[in-house]
Order: structure tokens, then sequence, then C-alpha cells
């Protein structure tokens, strides 16, 4: 099967699902994933071992980013948000809280309109720098996708010791400046079920987003090849429903999924139950009105199936939450753009033609 690598530091931008026109930071090396999960769903591949750590530099980043931003803002098309993601989990730099500084100096200096944000699989946040770092930025994105060890170890095959409780522990120290995000998926990988929809998963789950008390919740389901064959995504009115529940808490969350029903081949969602719109983050608009259209690529990859650009549905235009806590609407991504043949298996890189992507953890 084909997963993705990006080769660049900076790449994009891209028009993301909810976060609008988005430059991608990539802070790991181009050549391999360095992550600390080994996601079962995440299109960067499985990890590798054995092999020497190379972080993207500080003064690197800071350069190219620098460099790009000004490009974009002379051409009068500054993105909505700078992401931190790549090939791996950025937190594990070892100048992640330096790198997030210059960021929001060099965006203060020249698009000062733009968030900053930052995909994590929140197994950092015990270090006080990290937590630093996150308090800073726009949008502090942390994965939970269980709230049960057996299944985060299925699932996300986390490589530390620390449980779900230990997370959510550090989660509740941000006193709700941070928004959850959580992958739904179903299907079979190495001879187990994996399953984190059933109603004891859900309930659960939602137990511990009433403790944490995040800002926002996020929440989707398998949307590009993953490395482990048999897994299947959740159709988008049971995402709902789960988004429904998130919401029963006053807590806002967008929902991004297929629109498309899986259980039947003729099957097709009511547009008035499910509204085929682009989601955007709270506070991160998917593009403002009166900026020029930025052509999108449909080649590419993301690590998780998540935050993959996407063209906007025929006749729908992005949405956001403006309301109050608990007054907020479950947005919905609409469809997605049809995906590129991959021609075979390996590994293909994102290079200059596909550096359009890259998602969540």
């Amino acid at each position: 099967m084909s997963t993705i690598l990006f080769d660049r530091v900076i790449f994009g931008p891209v028009h993301s699902r909810r976060l609008g026109l988005s430059l991608g930071v990539n802070l790991l090396p181009t050549d391999n994933k360095l992550c600390n999960f080994d996601c079962i769903y995440c299109e960067c591949g499985w990890g590798k071992h054995g092999f020497k750590p190379r972080f993207n530099t500080r003064e690197e980043v800071r350069t190219l980013l620098r460099a790009k931003l000004r490009e974009m803002a002379a051409a009068g098309t500054p993105p909505d948000v700078i992401t931190f993601a790549g090939n791996g989990e950025p937190t594990m730099h070892p100048q992640f809280e330096e790198i997030i500084s210059d960021t929001i100096a060099v965006r203060d200096e020249l698009c000062p309109s733009a968030k900053v944000s930052v995909l994590s699989n929140a197994t950092m946040i015990g270090r006080d720098n990290v937590r630093r770092a996150l308090l800073k930025v726009d949008n502090n994105i942390l994965k939970l996708d269980s709230a049960l060890d057996e299944t985060v170890r299925l699932i996300d095959q986390p490589r530390g010791r620390a449980g779900v409780a230990e997370t959510v522990r550090l989660m509740k120290l941000f006193g709700g400046r941070l928004i959850v995000q959580t992958m739904f998926l179903r299907g079979m990988y190495d001879g187990r079920r994996v399953d984190n929809t059933t109603e004891a998963e859900v309930s659960t789950w939602l137990e511990l987003i009433r403790e944490v008390a995040p800002q926002q919740v996020m929440i989707y389901t398998i949307d590009r090849e993953t490395p482990a064959h048999g897994l299947e995504k959740i159709p988008l009115g049971e995402l709902m429903r789960i988004g429904a529940r998130v919401e029963a808490l006053g807590i806002p969350c967008s929902v991004s999924g297929a629109t498309d029903h899986p259980s039947t081949p003729d099957s097709k969602p009511n547009p008035e139950e499910y509204p085929d719109s682009g989601a955007a983050l709270h506070g991160a608009p998917s593009r403002s009105p009166n900026k020029p259209e930025v052509p999108r690529e449909s080649t590419g990859g993301g690590r998780s199936n998540d935050l993959r650009p996407r063209s906007p549905p025929a006749g729908g235009t992005g949405t956001r939450q403006t309301g109050p806590r608990g007054n907020a609407r479950t947005e919905t991504a609409g469809r997605h753009m049809p995906r590129p043949a991959t021609g075979g298996a390996g590994k293909s890189r994102a290079g200059k033609d596909a550096r359009n992507a890259y998602c969540e953890k």
C-alpha cells in the first residue's frame, strides 16, 4: 500500500477540511517517521527502528517559515493557520518550545491574522516546556482515541507505558485550553477486533471528555489508506450521533467524515439531516471571503487520515462555530476530492507536487 512522508520542512499551503488555508511545519526527519505512537491508521506508515533521529534545526525552521510567510503575504494569500504536523510527533523535538516562540514572533511580524496549531498525540505533555509551548498556541490539539488502555494499545500502539489515566490528568493541567481529537474506526487488526464505537467505549470516553472539559472536541474517521489492512471508516450519521452526545455536555464538537453510508450501495444521506459542508475549527475560518482562491492539489498524504486537504462540496462553504459553549452546532465535513491512484505498494514521498496534505495524529 502507499504511505506518505513529507520531504520538506515547510509544506503547503493546503486547504484543510477544518483549519482553512493551512501552512504545514514538519520538525521531524524528512526520510523517516519519528513518533512514539505507531498508529494502525497512520498514513506515514509503520515506524522504523534502529535509525538515529535527525530533527530539523530551529534555525532552519525559522528561516524557511519566514521566507514562505513573506512570500504568501506579498501574494495577498496569508495562511489562516500554521500547523505543526509532519512525519510523526512534533513535541518530541528538543527545541519545541523555542520553535513555537520563533513561529509566533514570525507570524506576528508577517501574517498576524494566522493561527498557530499543533497536532499532538499528547505523549509529551508531562514535560513542563512542552506544556508551556502548547499554552502559547491558538489551537492545542491533543489525541485521545479511547478511554480504555487496552484499546489505546491496540489502535495507537504507544511505545511508552503511560496510560489513559495519566494522559487525562495531564490534559486537565491545561485548564480547558485544549482541543481533544479522536479517531473512530473499527475492523480487524492482527487477528483482533478493533472497535472504539461500542456503547461501552463511547460512554467511557464521554466521561473523560466531561472530566477534561476541553474548549472543543474533534471527531473523525479513516479517510485514506492505512498501514493496517481490514480497517473500516465510520458512517457520518454514526459520528454525528457521537458528536451530539459531546455537545450535550456543553462542549462544541466538530465532525469530519464521508457522507456516504456504506451499509448499502444505494443508500444516500439525507442532506437536511447531515448538511454537506466543510468544517473549520472554532476560531479558525476555512478561508476569508475576500481571499483569492488558491489552487488545490489532488495528491499527497497525511499522517492520520484527517486534515487532508479537500475541496468544498458543490454549493457548500466552510462553517465554524460561533455560539457559546453548549449552543454550538455540530459541524460536518463535506464530500472529499477523489483519491488519486497510488500505483502499487511502497512508500511514496510528498514532494513538490504532493506537498498538499497533513493530518492529525
